[in-house]
């Protein structure tokens, strides 16, 4: 979601109920002075974060790809080639399952913001970028290993160096996107293929018309199914249940918040709005405390993934792949939410580039370098000190660089 887009939403205020206004209006005016508007990206953060620490409380920390990479397996297993990971049913596997529910949480939330549409580029070479944006991802996220959830987001709330490392990595290749996108711009309009100023979409919430309210009925009705799906999939199994309805909280905050890691990148090399880079510092700040309790009282083992120069390329390449195909690995699931067709096509890509991939590192019997976890370095104290401080240094030059943009403008 670009910052034009999140500037656009409005909200339909909420006053006292005038005389002669029904009950049911007014309540309709408050609900969509929730639903009719994007919530804050500091929320957004906060909602995230708590059900990170959520997630690893009950099991794991919050990733995407074993999905992403377990169904692209499938799909070259049917042309003859032996994926690097052991098939099985991906209706019964909790990665999967998990990724599902987030495009399907993200469907509900949009549904209930009366905001569904099918968004088809205005050039179909987009969809071609979608796909190759996805391959990208799909191959960094082998190569790091991780992507901007489990390399990033879950890695440094867990005090692995590897997050760090990580972030850096695919900030350069985010930045590199940028640029291949002004230069792309530049030469459409030079050629007249798009115009320097193009009408935007309205993305204002709907008005006071009684259709607004076929899409939030729509999505009730979907959410009731979602969640009788729920209470079959905890019968047949416990775990996979609980993984469904941990997607399908992810992927409502993530549409409702239009929390996406891309935009939070490209927005600092591009207008400098810092709201969503604010946003991944809470989440991470959030979940990184809830991590350590956890971890400290030995709850649960630290998430700690391995550091080389594999995890510098290979977060580099998927930061460009993730602008280039115009979402990172969780908004290319909300935003299919959404109904994005850039997005349905960037998914098999970085499910093909994970499995391809894949197989090729094991191939030539890849070894990645060490797991080093900064406690074991720094002891707790120490740890939690030096990524505290890094997170607010982030901070510092998210909004260093937000004011020094708009003197610019």
């Amino acid at each position: 979601m670009t910052t034009d887009n999140r500037e656009k939403v409005t909200a339909v205020e909420s006053t006292a109920a005038p005389k002669g206004i029904s009950l049911f209006s007014y309540l309709g005016e408050g609900y969509w002075y929730i639903f009719g508007r994007l919530w804050p990206a500091w929320l957004g953060g906060l909602l995230l974060g708590l059900t990170n620490f959520a997630m690893f409380a009950y099991a794991t920390v919050w990733f995407i790809y074993g999905g992403y990479n377990l169904a692209g397996s499938w799909l070259i297993s049917f042309v003859g080639i032996t994926p690097a990971v052991k098939l099985v049913n991906p209706w019964v596997n909790t990665a999967f399952v998990h990724d599902g529910a987030i495009i399907l949480g993200a469907f509900i939330s949009c549904l209930l913001a009366s905001s569904f549409r099918i968004r088809m580029p205005r050039r179909k070479i987009r969809l071609a970028e979608g796909f190759v944006g996805g391959l990208l991802m799909g191959v960094g996220v082998m190569l790091a290993p991780g992507c901007n959830i489990g390399g990033l987001f879950s890695a440094i709330a867990s005090l692995s160096l590897s997050g760090f490392v990580m972030l850096f990595a695919l900030g350069g290749g985010a930045y590199s996107g940028v640029l291949i996108a002004r230069w792309r711009l530049k030469r459409e309009i030079r050629s007249g293929a798009v115009a320097m100023y193009e009408r935007k979409a309205s993305t204002q919430a709907p008005d006071h018309q009684p259709t607004r309210w076929r899409q939030p009925l729509i999505g009730l009705l979907v959410l009731l199914a979602s969640l009788a799906l729920f209470e079959i999939a905890l019968s047949y199994d416990s775990e996979l249940g609980i993984f469904l309805l941990f997607g399908l909280v992810f992927g409502f905050i993530l549409q409702r918040a239009g929390f996406c890691f891309t935009a939070s990148f490209r927005d600092m090399f591009t207008s400098g709005d810092g709201r969503l880079a604010r946003g991944v510092i809470v989440a991470i700040g959030v979940a990184m405390l809830g991590f350590a309790i956890l971890q400290g009282l030995g709850i649960r083992q630290p998430f700690v993934l391995p550091l080389g120069w594999h995890t510098l390329i290979g977060g580099y390449v998927f930061g460009l792949g993730m602008v280039i195909a115009g979402g990172c690995a969780t908004g290319t699931l909300f935003r299919i939410g959404e109904g994005s067709v850039q997005l349905l096509f960037a998914l098999p890509g970085g499910m093909l580039g994970a499995a391809l991939f894949g197989v090729f590192l094991k191939a030539v019997g890849f070894e990645r370098g060490p797991r080093i976890w900064l406690v074991d370095s720094l002891g707790w104290q120490g740890a939690l000190f030096a990524a505290l401080v890094f997170l607010a240094v982030w901070f510092l030059v998210v909004q260093w660089n937000e004011i020094r943009r708009r003197k610019i403008r």
